[in-house]
């Protein structure tokens, strides 16, 4: 159940808390990851789980590292994200549409209070 709401890619190991388990969906990530672990020395545990239709990304690591965990892990995410809006000109033409819609509301809201 608790599997269900888990909201990061990192959580205490289910069998011993002295390790956080870090996972991947994506290969690129799990390989920038490591990168980064092994960039900064820290000692790691990884396995892939293919158990399931996809291969799971696993890494285990010593809790002191915590901080340092939470940051390549923003780090990696950051590197290997898609843009929101893909669409170059579909974004701008959002960006422009909402700063239309804050300036008529002020606009409006002056007008009627002036």
């Amino acid at each position: 159940m608790e599997d269900i709401f888990r909201i990061t890619n990192y959580y205490d190991h289910p069998s011993d808390e002295n390790y956080i388990v870090v996972h991947y969906l994506k290969e690129e990530q799990s390989k920038l990851f490591k990168s980064y672990l092994e960039e900064e020395k820290i000692s790691f545990e990884d396995f892939v789980d293919t158990d399931g239709a996809n291969p799971i990304y696993l890494f285990a690591i010593h809790r002191r590292h915590r901080r340092k965990i939470e940051h390549l892990n923003f780090l990696t995410l950051g590197k290997t994200r898609s843009p929101f809006v893909p669409n170059k000109t579909f974004r701008w033409f959002l960006i422009l549409l909402f700063f239309l819609i804050i300036i008529l509301s002020l606009i409006g809201y002056y007008s009627k209070v002036g």
